[in-house]
């Protein structure tokens, strides 16, 4: 899926409630985001 948008706040919230069943391909930088957002919550559950 390809789309554009200007919230990416939003976007990130959106992404990661299609995880585990979703992949972000680009920006780099969104993927980074996902990747930190995930270590984040692996963290909070120790």
């Amino acid at each position: 899926m390809r789309l554009e948008t200007t919230g990416r706040k939003e976007l990130i919230r959106w992404v990661l409630s299609w995880m585990p069943d979703v992949k972000v391909l680009a920006p780099k930088s969104l993927r980074d985001r996902i990747a930190e957002k995930l270590r984040d919550g692996l963290r909070a559950q120790k």
